[in-house]
């Protein structure tokens, strides 16, 4: 997962920067459940996590919470629950996405309020965990009264080429993947109802750390809200194109963001 290994440079850099701490990598440690368990224990002591999934899977909320748009709630119940303090959003949302060709007149579309009365024309290609999800297909019909003539069952790694080649329609991916950084190719159309919970990514810091290094609060902080959807695409698709490092990668976001 490239994207938590870009962020991961981002929050290591920024706090070496001080000159003050040394950051210890570890990446690729596996599922939500063992990150999450690691910081709980004190194995690690930071990592960045994203909304929805601390709502639905680790705090096994019965539905997100989608009035508190600034978190205040969750980080109540993480500090409360796990004793881990839960900082302002680093600016973007990785939710999901629907995706059409950004060709082909297919442009006079640009939200799902728009796509909804027209898309009982297309096939589109989905996973069988959004279809299967009450916060994906079905909310998507539930919203916006929205069904496709046809859906496709895809693996992620076939979504972009059955869309490429016509095979499909409309896809329904993350909303950071790095191809949909081609903005000439791939439209997304914006949730313009919220059917979808928000999936924003936010570093995650034990209380205890917190508390015996309270300027790693304020430096954390700083980089709030400065990472937009359309940037962390740039970031994985520098990344997943083979263009450079996920090291590289967030020093060359932290030098153009004036991090240093």
């Amino acid at each position: 997962f490239y994207e938590q290994m870009i962020l991961g440079e981002i929050l290591a850099q920024k706090i070496e920067s001080t000159g003050k701490y040394r950051v210890e990598r570890q990446f690729n440690l596996g599922s939500t459940a063992l990150i999450h368990g690691a910081l709980i224990s004190g194995e690690i002591d930071l990592y960045v996590e994203y909304s929805g999934t601390a709502e639905l899977n680790i705090l096994k909320l019965p539905s997100p919470l989608l009035l508190d748009p600034v978190h205040s709630e969750l980080a109540r119940l993480y500090r409360e629950k796990f004793n881990l303090l839960w900082l302002d959003s680093l600016g973007f949302s990785n939710s999901y996405a629907v995706v059409i060709p950004g060709k082909n007149g297919l442009t006079l579309f640009d939200s799902l309020s728009s796509f909804a009365p027209v898309a009982s024309t297309f096939t589109a290609g989905l996973n069988a965990e959004f279809i299967d999800r009450p916060d994906g297909y079905a909310a998507l019909q539930k919203i916006y009264r929205l069904k496709f003539r046809d859906v496709k069952t895809l693996d992620a790694g076939l979504m972009y080429p059955a869309l490429d080649s016509g095979s499909v329609g409309a896809i329904v991916v993350f909303s950071t993947d790095g191809q949909l950084a081609n903005t000439a190719r791939y439209r997304v159309l914006a949730d313009d109802r919220n059917a979808f919970p928000r999936y924003d990514a936010a570093p995650v810091l034990r209380q205890s750390v917190a508390e015996k290094h309270p300027d790693l609060v304020f430096l954390l902080d700083t980089l709030a809200g400065q990472i937009s959807e359309t940037q962390m695409r740039k970031l994985n698709h520098r990344v997943e194109s083979g263009e450079c490092e996920p090291a590289e990668a967030a020093r060359e976001f932290l030098d153009k963001t004036k991090g240093f």
